[in-house]
C-alpha cells in the first residue's frame, strides 16, 4: 500500500513559477483526472514531466506508425504544458517493455527528436511512456520550447573548422585535430526559443598518454562556447573456442587464477572464408572435410579487442571434426587481459536481450583496447573502452566490473541517459549500475589499487543525496553518482528479499533497462523514483501504490 507521505507528495506536485502552467495543468486535470502531475525547472516556462494519470486513447495503437501518430496527437493536446510544438517533432523510435512477466504491466515507449528547419535540436528528444492498450502515463521534454523562430548562421563552415581548433587549443594547451566535421545545429535556450550554433569534436593523441577529447558547440552568430566537455569518461583515476579468463570480481592476481571458458560469437577465419561461434562457443565450418586450419582472434559479433602493448592475439590450430581451438593457453597477463575483455560486450548485450528480447540497443561491436601503459586506469572515449596494463600496483584494468563500467558509459549514450557535462554523477552512478546489475553484485573495482584493497565502489555505501537544489554536493562525478548506484543496488536486494533472488533480478532488470529505454533523464533528481514506479504501476493511478512500491520507496 502506498504510503501517507508518498501520498502528499503527490497531491502536492512541484510548485509552478509560471501561472499560465499552472492553469494549463489544472484545464487538463478537469478533462483528464485530477491524479496528473507535472515535474518543472525554476528557471523554465513550461514543465518537463507530466505524469501521475492514465489518458486512455479511443483505438489501441497497432503499428509504429499508430503509436506515432498518437503521440503527435498527445503532444499537441499538452503544448501549453509543456510548450513543444508538435511540428518540430522527428519520428525516433517504437519500443515495446515486457514488463508484465515481472508483476506489473507491459508498456511502450515512443520517443521523438526535435528539429527546426530540418536541422536538430541538440539534446532535445521528448519521450511518452503507455500502457500496452494506449493510455498515456507520462511525456517527458527536453525539448526547445515555445515558437522556434530561426536565425542565421553568420559563421559560415569554412570558417569554423579554424574556431574550433582555435578554442580547443585555448581549453587544453594541446594542438588538436578535428575528428568530426562540424555539424549545423540548434541550441536550447532555457527561457525558450533556440540558438544556431556548429558541433564539432577535437582530439589530441600521443602514444602512452590518455587522449584528451572535447566535444564543442559554438555560437553560430558570435562565436561563443554554448558547451565544450571531455568525451573521454574516464574511471577517475590515474593510471585492466576456449579460453582462460579470471572469474568472479577480482581481477588477474595470482590468488585468482584463470580457468577455461567457451568463447561466444567470435570470429573464425581460414581457407573456408569465415565463420562464428554462437553463444556456447560451438561452430560449424560447412562444405569441408578435415584437417582445417582455422585462425582465432578476439574479434566477434560485439567485441573488437586491440592490444596496445603489441600484436594482438592470434592463434592458428589444425582442427579435425570435433576439435578444440584454445586461446590464451599460457595465461599471460597482456593475452588474459585480452581474453577478458572479449567477454564484456556480449555479456551486456545478451542481458539486455534477456531482460527485454525487443530492444537492440547493444547490438554492435564494441572496441575495447586493453594493456594501455602506465596503469590504474579505464576510460570511455566515446568510440572506444581502454583499460590499463598492471603498473605493479595496480592490476591489468581488464576484469567484469572495470569493464562493464565503461560499456555502461557506452550504453548510456545509445540510451540517451545523459553522459556528458553533468558533474551530479548521472554518467558515473548509471555506468555503475550497469556494472552491478550485470554481475549481480554490489561491488564496482574489487582490488582496484592494491590486491585485497577491497573495493572502489560498492551499492552498499551510505552516500546520501543532498537534494534536487545541491545534488554535486560530494565533490566529483564519481561520488555524486553513488546515491543512485545505491539506491539502485538496495531496490534490487530489497526485491531479492520480498520475492527471491531470480525473480527480485528479474523486476529490477526489467525496471532499470525499462527506465533507459523510457526516459531522457539528464541529472540525478528526486523524480527518479517517480520514474521507476512508473515502470512498476500495474494501473495508471499512482496513488493507490504499486505492485513493488515499499522495495523501490
Amino acid at each position: 500500500m502506498i504510503t501517507a507521505a508518498f501520498l502528499f507528495l503527490l497531491s502536492q506536485g512541484p510548485s509552478l513559477e509560471a501561472d499560465s502552467t499552472a492553469a494549463a495543468l489544472m484545464e487538463w486535470r478537469l478533462a483528464h483526472g485530477a491524479s496528473w502531475q507535472v515535474n518543472t525547472s525554476p528557471d523554465a516556462p513550461f514543465a518537463e514531466m507530466l505524469y501521475g494519470g492514465s489518458l486512455q486513447s479511443a483505438v489501441r495503437p497497432l503499428s509504429d506508425a499508430d503509436w506515432f501518430a498518437l503521440s503527435r496527437q498527445r503532444v499537441a493536446e499538452a503544448r501549453s504544458i509543456l510548450g513543444v510544438e508538435v511540428d518540430s517533432c522527428v519520428d525516433g523510435r517504437v519500443l515495446m517493455l515486457p514488463l508484465g512477466w515481472i508483476g506489473s504491466t507491459d508498456k511502450y515507449a515512443v520517443s521523438f527528436e526535435q528539429a527546426h528547419d530540418g536541422i536538430k535540436v541538440e539534446g532535445a528528444s521528448l519521450d511518452l511512456l503507455y500502457n500496452s492498450t494506449g493510455a498515456l502515463l507520462s511525456i517527458q521534454s527536453s525539448c526547445a520550447v515555445g515558437a522556434l523562430s530561426s536565425a542565421p548562421f553568420e559563421i559560415k563552415r569554412d570558417e569554423i573548422d579554424e574556431l574550433m581548433l582555435s578554442t580547443f587549443s585555448s581549453e587544453t594547451g594541446l594542438d588538436g585535430e578535428l575528428i568530426s566535421e562540424a555539424q549545423r545545429a540548434w541550441w536550447r535556450i532555457e527561457t525558450g526559443g533556440v540558438r544556431p550554433a556548429w558541433i564539432a569534436e577535437a582530439s589530441w593523441e600521443a602514444a602512452g598518454t590518455v587522449p584528451v577529447s572535447r566535444r564543442l558547440i559554438l555560437d553560430a552568430g558570435d562565436g561563443r562556447v554554448l558547451s565544450s566537455y571531455s568525451t573521454i569518461q574516464h574511471f577517475d583515476v590515474t593510471g585492466h573456442v576456449r579460453s582462460q579468463i579470471t572469474t568472479g570480481e577480482f581481477p588477474d592476481w595470482p590468488s585468482n587464477p584463470e580457468v577455461w571458458a567457451p568463447v561466444p560469437y567470435v570470429n573464425l577465419t581460414g581457407s573456408f572464408g569465415q565463420v562464428q561461434t554462437d553463444l556456447s562457443g560451438a561452430f560449424v565450418i560447412p562444405g569441408v572435410t578435415g584437417p582445417v586450419d582455422v585462425t582465432a582472434t578476439f574479434r566477434g559479433e560485439y567485441s573488437n579487442i586491440q592490444n596496445q602493448a603489441g600484436p594482438d592475439f592470434t592463434v592458428t590450430s589444425s582442427v579435425l571434426d570435433g576439435g578444440t581451438i584454445s586461446m590464451n593457453s599460457d595465461g599471460s597477463e597482456f593475452n588474459t587481459a585480452q581474453s577478458n575483455a572479449y567477454f564484456g560486450p556480449p555479456r551486456i548485450r545478451n542481458w539486455v536481450r534477456a531482460v527485454n528480447p525487443n530492444d537492440d540497443t547493444a547490438d554492435f561491436s564494441m572496441t575495447v583496447k586493453v594493456n594501455t601503459p602506465n596503469g590504474c586506469n579505464a576510460y570511455f572515449h566515446g568510440g572506444y573502452v581502454s583499460t590499463f596494463a598492471n603498473n605493479g600496483t595496480c592490476p591489468n584494468m581488464a576484469y567484469d566490473s572495470i569493464v562493464a563500467h565503461e560499456l555502461g558509459h557506452w550504453l548510456n549514450a545509445h540510451y540517451g541517459t545523459y553522459d556528458g557535462d553533468s558533474f551530479d554523477g548521472m554518467g558515473e552512478g548509471t555506468a555503475d549500475i550497469w556494472a552491478q546489475y550485470l554481475y549481480d553484485t554490489p561491488v564496482v573495482g574489487m582490488d582496484f589499487y592494491c590486491e585485497n584493497c577491497g573495493p572502489l565502489r560498492t551499492g552498499l555505501n551510505t552516500r546520501q543525496f543532498c537534494g534536487d537544489d545541491n545534488p554535486a554536493c560530494h565533490g566529483s562525478p564519481h561520488a555524486n553518482g553513488e546515491p543512485y548506484m545505491g539506491a539502485a543496488w538496495k531496490v534490487r536486494d530489497n526485491l531479492n528479499t520480498t520475492l527471491g533472488n531470480s525473480s527480485g533480478d528479474l523486476v529490477a532488470n526489467s525496471l532499470y533497462l525499462g527506465w533507459h529505454a523510457g526516459f531522457g533523464q539528464t541529472k540525478i533528481r528526486e523524480i527518479i523514483e517517480t520514474q521507476w514506479l512508473l515502470f512498476d504501476d500495474d494501473d495508471g493511478d499512482l496513488f493507490n501504490g504499486s505492485p513493488h512500491f515499499s522495495e523501490i520507496d
